[in-house]
């Protein structure tokens, strides 16, 4: 509970970095909680770090290399799959397929205590999530169709035709839980981490360095393409550097924090950890993300941090909203935000000025 608690850290990045744009907060937090931080706690726990990949090179080591590239690859479709479908549809799909990662290793590391009465409970508890999921994105799309124009038409601001953005949502949800498939077959990995008179609560470490670290050079090189794409290293030099950096740094070092503590409870649950603690560590940051998408529309809710809009503008779901309106805008016609265009037609709202998307600017 608390690694999934710790874990809604993530969100720190939506709601008050301001000024810089989603690559940029995210290659920092790449760095820095990939790699710097990883590794750093890596070291610290497990002595003779270097000798313990040694030996596992490269058999044990093949699971959790694969697996964080995978789950690489399922941080990057989340932000286009969300982007595609709409923020209630998409991310409840995305969390829904996510809980694979509890069945996966039971179905391959117990299978034989899949029909006792743990078993059934666990999978009675799975089923309950999924529908709770399912209930919370038909609500969203419902509430979005009150709000809005159409079903995802505000939250959906990708040129990605809605039926491939479910498709790349749910893409994401399987690479996303080989985090703890990864982790639940990387036994081999953490008994030598153990031998190597690391605490063994603490022997799980090794395998997140590995795998972090692989599934984080994805994320770099996709941050990369954005800020070539969209000019966006320039912002490194606006205002607001040294508090965005400070956010970044908390957010990271509490982002791995998460995993670090859930790698500590998996392990002091024994061979259950991995099934009956993943769906607490998956669906940390639930809580904060539909907080934020059932806010009133006047209170301005950030859209998720996987769009090409200026992190300064906010959105609910009845449009796009500036922050506090300028008299001289035009009524229907076309509007500039750092040099990005959209056609959109203006009304009114008592603290913002909401801005209907009709044509995405740009292709995410």
């Amino acid at each position: 509970m608390s690694s999934a608690i710790t874990g809604c850290v993530i969100f720190i990045k939506v709601r008050i970095v301001k000024g810089w744009k989603w690559e940029n907060s995210w290659l920092l937090f790449s760095l820095l909680g990939m790699f710097v931080f990883n590794w750093a706690v890596a070291f610290a726990t497990v002595p003779r770090l270097c000798d313990v990949y040694q030996e596992a090179f490269p058999g044990a080591l093949a699971v959790p290399v694969v697996s964080g590239v995978c789950w690489g690859f399922g941080a990057i479709c989340f932000g286009v799959g969300v982007a595609a479908t709409g923020f209630a549809r998409g991310y409840a799909v995305i969390m829904g397929v996510i809980l694979l990662g509890t069945v996966v290793p039971m179905v391959t590391l117990l299978v034989d205590e899949v029909g006792t009465a743990r078993g059934i409970l666990t999978l009675c508890s799975l089923v309950v999530m999924v529908a709770g999921f399912v209930i919370c994105g038909v609500a969203g799309v419902q509430k979005e169709r009150e709000q809005g124009t159409r079903t995802g038409a505000i939250t959906r601001v990708s040129t990605i035709s809605p039926k491939v953005g479910l498709l790349i949502c749910v893409l994401s949800g399987l690479f996303s839980c080989m985090t703890n498939v990864g982790f639940a077959h990387s036994e081999t990995l953490m008994k030598l981490a153990s031998q190597s008179d690391a605490w063994k609560y603490c022997a799980g470490n090794a395998v997140w360095a590995v795998l972090f670290t692989s599934g984080g050079l994805a994320n770099l090189a996709y941050c990369g393409y954005l800020l070539r794409k969209n000019d966006s290293l320039k912002a490194y030099l606006g205002k607001g550097l040294v508090r965005n950096v400070l956010l970044v740094v908390a957010m990271s070092a509490m982002w791995i924090g998460s995993f670090i503590l859930y790698g500590v409870g998996a392990c002091m649950l024994g061979k259950w950890g991995t099934v009956t603690g993943w769906p607490h560590e998956a669906q940390g940051p639930v809580w904060p993300a539909y907080m934020a998408a059932w806010r009133e529309p006047g209170e301005g809710l950030p859209y998720p941090d996987n769009t090409f809009l200026d992190p300064e503008l906010s959105v609910w779901p009845g449009g796009i909203c500036l922050p506090p309106p300028d008299d001289n805008l035009p009524s229907p016609g076309l509007v500039m935000a750092e040099g990005r265009c959209a056609s959109v037609s203006v009304t009114s709202c008592s603290r913002f000025r909401p801005l209907t998307l009709i044509r995405p600017p740009a292709r995410f």
